[in-house]
């Protein structure tokens, strides 16, 4: 399964080091995990709304969406949640660890 990871990472001075954590998660229960710091297009001056159009084109290639705690209090997390529903991905939250 490819797992695209979300959660908080403006304002957050961990957001790397969190994603990257939560990747090693994903990839140790046998599934291919894709990071949006790793996404080649995404240059720190691009902007938001780059940002945004080259995530939401990474998650919905992936079977599943992660959802790293406090994904809730992020704006880009809430709309790929939305997006990863819409589109029928399977849907999974940090806090339910056994699901994956």
């Amino acid at each position: 399964m490819i797992v695209y990871v979300s959660g908080p990472i403006k304002d957050n001075p961990t957001a790397r080091e969190d994603f990257d954590a939560a990747c090693i998660f994903v990839r140790s229960c046998g599934h291919t995990a894709i990071n949006p710091f790793d996404l080649s297009d995404l240059k720190p001056d691009a902007g938001y709304q780059k940002w945004m159009r080259d995530d939401i084109a990474a998650l919905v290639a992936c079977d599943a969406i992660y959802l790293m705690t406090g994904w809730e209090n992020s704006a880009g997390a809430r709309v790929e949640f939305l997006v990863a529903q819409a589109c029928g991905l399977k849907i999974i939250f940090s806090t339910h660890w056994g699901e994956l």
